[in-house]
């Protein structure tokens, strides 16, 4: 069984746990353990990967029904480490049975579908230019030029199924804007956004080609199965039921400080459906180890993603999974452990999300173990176990990421404040935030150690002056 830690964690105990990733279970252990070898990765790297691959090929086709509320498999998965340390190949191995069944699916749409497809298309538009041109025609009575519309209109709406059955049938999206994810997710319904190298991902995310607004509202909603009704600018309401999304992300360090120092994506709650991790990989001397991994081993993993593909993948209504009686109490019992940690502060948006995705790694670990049979077999004690660790985890290394990025955000608040005070005596805490915009009161309290504020008599009423320590 996976050891459970006790959250929310001290900071020592953030340190002391933050560069251990619990093993994973079954097949997904040897896979993590194998990725390990052959990349000379830590097993934070390829434990995140491979069970946003079982998320992924689940798609919208499996979900976890707890005591009347259901949860989703797909999961947000961002993972940080250094260039050269072996993540790309990581990557590689523990996604690659899915870029394989994406390239088939491809091959299978434009050798069978798109001929079809396209043909039907052509037959339609000239129906509809002949009805067009008849219905212009000035001597049509009543009766046929409301027969000549009924036909119009339903000409009309195939031509629409037609658009959306000519996007292909797509896997694996490794890049998509903000024009292009609602009419992915309107086509298919499931979209699994992964990549190798996400600097351009989260970029979009930003809001690259957004006006520099954030895509967020889109991926929360996808994130929670919710519905997405989207109007962009010159072009027509696109509306998706139950839309569904999985990241499989993999960037360099910085990219993660980008994120987490977006006070947007950090308080708008997409950054709390992050399975956030900051790799201990590091880059190594080649030591002339073998880079290919176990043929059966390999062939298995394949094997069971193609099983969870053809079962789940593709259903419009989920299949539901049940929890033991053990396993629904020991969810029960987590989200009332963290229950006064919460209403205490400790960052409430991350803390909250613990035990959901919890239970949506649980049930990705469940469908590697039972595949197809997966909505046949309870949801055991120790699967939810093994899913809180996990999501405990990751809540360790998005507190200290926060941490950070905060430090950095006062840093260079600081450095503001330093540079505006250059050539004055006494700097006020009045002019600091007139000419600053900055509260240096408040940042005082959190950094002491940096500056403080004391008050000095003036000529007039006492000021509020700004001493720096550093």
């Amino acid at each position: 069984m996976i050891k459970n830690y006790d959250l929310p964690p001290t900071e020592e105990a953030a340190n002391q746990t933050a560069a251990i990733y619990p093993q994973l279970p079954g097949l997904l252990g040897e896979m993590q353990n194998e990725i390990c070898r052959v990349a000379g990765v830590e097993n934070d790297l390829p434990g995140p990967l491979l069970l946003a691959a079982v998320s992924i090929a689940a798609g919208r086709g499996l979900m976890l029904s707890d005591r009347g509320r259901e949860t989703g498999s797909n999961l947000y998965a961002l993972i940080t480490a250094p260039s050269g340390c072996g993540k790309s190949e990581a990557y590689r191995h523990a996604l690659k049975p899915l870029y394989t069944i994406h390239a088939e699916r491809l091959a299978k749409h434009k050798a069978l579908n798109l001929p079809r497809i396209k043909a039907e298309r052509t037959e339609l538009e000239a129906r509809r230019d002949r009805i067009k041109r008849e219905l212009s025609k000035a001597d049509l009575d009543e009766g046929d030029r409301d027969t000549r519309i009924r036909e119009l209109t339903e000409i009309e709406i195939k031509l629409e199924e037609l658009r959306l059955a000519e996007i292909a049938p797509s896997l694996i999206v490794e890049d998509c804007t903000s024009q292009t994810l609602p009419p992915m997710l309107e086509a298919r319904g499931c979209v699994a956004l992964a990549s190798s190298d996400a600097g351009a991902v989260v970029q979009n995310l930003l809001g690259r080609y957004n006006g520099g607004a954030s895509d967020a509202d889109i991926l929360l909603k996808a994130w929670s199965r919710e519905s997405i009704s989207v109007q962009r600018l010159g072009r027509e309401l696109v509306e998706v039921e139950d839309a569904c999304m999985s990241l499989a992300l993999v960037g360099t360090p910085d990219l993660a400080s980008e994120l987490f120092n977006n006070k947007r994506l950090k308080t708008g709650g997409f950054l709390p459906r992050i399975l956030f991790t900051a790799s201990k990989s590091k880059a190594t001397a080649d030591d002339g180890r073998d880079r290919q991994l176990q043929p059966a081993l390999s062939q298995k993993w394949e094997g069971t993603l193609r099983v969870v593909v053809e079962a789940f993948y593709g259903l419009s209504e989920a299949m539901l999974v049940q929890p033991s009686a053990a396993a629904s109490k020991r969810f029960v019992e987590a989200q009332n452990g963290l229950i006064e940690e919460i209403n205490k502060g400790a960052s409430p948006p991350f803390a909250a999300r613990i035990v959901e995705q919890g239970k949506r790694i649980s049930l990705c670990l469940h469908a590697a173990a039972y595949i197809s049979e997966a909505p046949n077999v309870e949801l055991s004690e120790a699967t939810a176990e093994a899913g809180l660790a996990l999501a405990k985890f990751h809540y360790q290394q998005s507190l200290a990421m926060l941490s950070d990025s905060e430090f950095e955000a006062d840093s260079k608040l600081y450095d503001r404040l330093k540079k505006g005070a250059s050539g004055s005596e006494n700097f006020t805490v009045s002019r600091a935030r007139n000419s600053c915009g900055i509260d240096a009161e408040a940042l005082a309290v959190k950094r002491s150690s940096w500056l403080g504020v004391t008050t000095k008599k003036t000529g007039g009423r006492p000021a509020k002056i700004i001493e720096f320590y550093r």
